[in-house]
C-alpha cells in the first residue's frame, strides 16, 4: 500500500513537471552567451547597474558554472555539447596539435567532434532520437554535423555588408552603394575593394547612424556544375523577411572588424561597440525568427556579444556629448539580460530553455611572448618541425619541446617561473608532462610543458619583432606607448588579436574563481538543474539536455 502511495505521487509529480499540451509539444532552446562571467554578473547586481532582464529576475536561479581545466571558448563549448572533459577529450586548448603532426597542421578544438567521433556531439543523440534540430550561429553551427536547419552569422566572414534584393545579372544593390559578384572567380567587390567568398552561408550585416538596418542571405556553393552565388535562403524557410528594415543610408564594413581595427586606429572604440550590438542584435532576431517557425524541437543559438565586448572594451569608458559616463560592459550585460528576458517571455508555455556561459574575464596588462623566449633554444634547430614552440590560448599555454634536451627542460621551466614584472609572478604554474597536477591536460595532444600566466597577464604566441618578449597590453591607439616603443614594435603590437594583446582575457582554469560562467534553466531545465547538485561543471550541460529529451 506504502509502496503504490508513492508510485502514484511519482507519477503525478512527473506529470506536473513535464506534462505537454496535446496542440503544442515541447520545445528546448539552448543558448550559449560567450563570455558571461559569474563574478561579473554579481558584481553589477550587487552594486545596482544591473537592475532589468531575466538576470536579475527573482524567479530565475543561476547557478555559477564551473570551467574545467581551460575557460576558452573551443573546448568548454565542446565539453558542454558532449559532456567529454578536455583531458578525455583531447581538446586542451583553442588550437593544440594532435600526436604526429607538426605545428602547421594543428587542430581546432571548434571541429574537434567528427561525425565517425567515438564521443558523440549532443546534436547528434538528439537527431537519433527523431528529433528535429536548429543549430544558428558558430561555435553551435559545426560543419561535422547535420543540423536540419543550419544558419552561421559570422563577423569574420567577408564582406560584412548587407544586401538589398535588386538583382541584374552579377550585381546587387546594397543601400546606394554599388557591389559586383564575379561567379566564375567567386569574388565580391564592394567599394572597389574585392573579397572572397568562403563556402556555405554567410550572413553579412549593413548598419545606419539611425539605428535601423536590414540584412540579406548571400551564399557560395560549389558544385559539379560550378561555383554558384545567390542571394536569398537555401532553405524554403524565407528566412530574409525576419530581417528586413528599412534603412536610407548605410555604413558598410568589408573586412574583418576585430579589436585591431581599434588598436590600428580604423574604427573607435563606440564604433566597435556599435557594430557587436548589431551583430549580436542579428543574432537574436535569427534565434527568434527560428522560434516563430514553430518548426523544430530543439533549438541551438549562440552569441558572442559579451564575449567582444569585454575583450576589447574591458574597463573602458567614453564621455558622451552630454559628459554622461559609459561603460561598454555594463551597457552590454543589460542589453543581454533584456534579449533573453524576451526570449523567454516569447517562448511557448511548455517550451524549455537552458542557458550557459563558457567563461568570465580577467584584466590584462602586459601580454607575454612564449615563443620569444623559446629563441635562445631553438637558435641552431635547422628544421622547423623540431623547433620547440607554443600554442596559446589566451592564459594557457602548450610548450612542444620537441628536440630540447632535459636540461633545456630545467632552465626553460626555472626561467617561466621566476620571471617577473613589477615584483609579480608572471606564471601562475608551469608543469610537465609526468609532474604532480599535471593530470588535467593528461592527453597526448598537450605539451610537453603547460603554462598558466597570473591574473593581470595573457599570452601571444606570434613571436616579437626585437628581443623584447613583455609588452604592455593595449586597448586603442596609445601616444604614450608609441614613444616607449620602436615602430616596428608598436606596429607589431597593434596588430594583435582578441584574448591576446586586449584588456581582457580569459582561458585561465578553475582555480581563479573570476572565469567561472553561469547557467539557468526554465521548466523542464529549472526542475533538472534544481534537483542535481549546487556544484555545475560545464560537463554537465550534456546530462542536461539529454535528461530533457529523455522526457520529451
Amino acid at each position: 500500500m506504502h509502496h503504490s502511495f508513492r508510485l502514484v505521487i511519482a507519477i503525478i509529480l512527473f506529470s506536473t513537471v513535464f506534462a505537454i499540451n496535446a496542440n503544442e509539444k515541447e520545445r528546448l532552446v539552448i543558448l550559449s552567451i560567450d563570455g558571461l562571467g559569474w563574478h561579473e554578473l554579481q558584481t553589477f547586481k550587487d552594486d545596482g547597474t544591473l537592475t532589468s532582464g531575466a538576470l536579475v529576475q527573482q524567479d530565475l536561479i543561476i547557478n555559477k558554472l564551473q570551467v574545467l581545466a581551460t575557460g576558452n571558448t573551443g573546448p568548454s563549448h565542446i565539453t558542454a555539447y558532449t559532456g567529454v572533459e578536455p583531458k578525455e577529450g583531447g581538446w586542451v586548448g583553442n588550437t593544440y596539435l594532435v600526436q604526429g603532426q607538426s605545428q602547421k597542421t594543428r587542430q581546432s578544438a571548434f571541429t574537434a567532434v567528427k561525425p565517425h567521433s567515438e564521443i558523440k556531439h549532443v546534436v547528434t543523440k538528439i537527431k537519433n532520437k527523431g528529433l528535429s534540430t536548429a543549430c544558428l550561429n558558430a561555435p553551435t553551427v559545426n560543419p561535422n554535423l547535420q543540423c536540419d536547419f543550419q544558419l552561421s552569422f559570422s563577423p569574420r566572414v567577408e564582406p560584412s555588408c548587407g544586401f538589398s534584393l535588386t538583382k541584374t545579372n552579377t550585381k546587387l544593390q546594397c543601400g546606394t552603394d554599388n557591389l559586383a559578384i564575379d561567379s566564375n572567380r567567386s569574388t565580391v567587390t564592394f567599394n572597389n575593394v574585392e573579397v572572397t567568398l568562403k563556402e556555405g552561408a554567410v550572413a553579412p550585416m549593413c548598419w545606419s547612424e539611425n539605428e535601423k538596418y536590414f540584412s540579406r542571405l548571400l551564399y557560395k556553393e560549389t558544385s559539379r556544375e560550378g561555383i554558384k552565388l545567390y542571394v536569398g535562403p537555401k532553405h524554403s524557410v524565407n528566412a530574409n523577411d525576419a530581417f528586413h528594415r528599412e534603412a536610407p543610408s548605410f555604413v558598410c564594413w568589408p573586412g574583418l572588424i576585430d579589436g585591431n581595427s581599434i588598436r590600428l586606429g580604423k574604427i573607435s572604440q563606440s564604433g566597435f561597440y556599435k557594430i557587436s550590438l548589431y551583430q549580436h542584435d542579428y543574432a537574436m532576431r535569427l534565434l527568434q525568427y527560428v522560434l516563430s517557425m514553430q518548426q523544430y524541437d530543439v533549438v541551438l543559438a549562440y552569441t558572442s556579444f559579451l564575449d567582444k565586448v569585454q575583450h576589447e572594451l574591458l574597463s573602458e569608458v567614453v564621455i558622451d556629448s552630454q559628459g554622461n559616463t559609459i561603460n561598454f560592459v555594463e551597457n552590454a550585460f543589460a542589453v543581454v539580460s533584456d534579449d533573453l528576458k524576451s526570449i523567454i517571455d516569447s517562448l511557448n508555455k511548455n517550451d524549455s530553455m537552458l542557458a550557459f556561459s563558457d567563461h568570465g574575464f580577467q584584466k590584462s596588462d602586459f601580454v607575454v611572448f612564449p615563443n620569444g623566449l623559446l629563441r635562445p633554444f631553438n637558435k641552431n634547430i635547422q628544421n622547423d618541425k623540431k623547433a620547440a614552440h607554443v600554442l596559446v590560448s589566451g592564459a594557457l599555454g602548450h610548450i612542444y619541446t620537441n628536440d630540447m634536451s632535459r636540461s633545456e627542460k630545467e632552465q626553460l621551466k626555472t626561467s617561466l617561473l621566476n620571471l617577473e614584472i613589477n615584483g609579480q609572478g608572471v606564471f601562475n604554474f608551469v608543469i610537465e608532462r609526468g609532474d604532480e597536477g599535471f593530470s588535467d591536460f593528461n592527453h597526448e595532444n598537450s605539451g610537453d610543458i603547460v603554462v598558466m600566466v597570473n591574473p593581470g597577464f595573457s599570452l601571444d604566441p606570434r613571436v616579437p619583432p626585437t628581443d623584447r618578449f613583455i609588452y604592455p597590453s593595449m586597448a586603442k591607439p596609445d601616444e604614450k606607448l608609441k614613444k616607449l616603443l620602436v615602430d616596428i614594435e608598436y606596429l607589431f603590437l597593434s596588430k594583435g588579436t582578441s584574448n591576446r594583446v586586449s584588456p581582457g582575457v580569459h582561458g585561465f582554469n578553475s582555480d581563479v574563481a573570476e572565469i567561472d560562467g553561469i547557467i539557468f534553466g526554465t521548466n523542464t531545465f529549472q526542475v533538472l538543474l534544481e534537483s542535481g547538485t549546487r556544484s555545475k561543471k560545464i560537463s554537465d550541460v550534456t546530462p542536461l539536455i539529454e535528461k530533457a529529451i529523455s522526457a520529451h
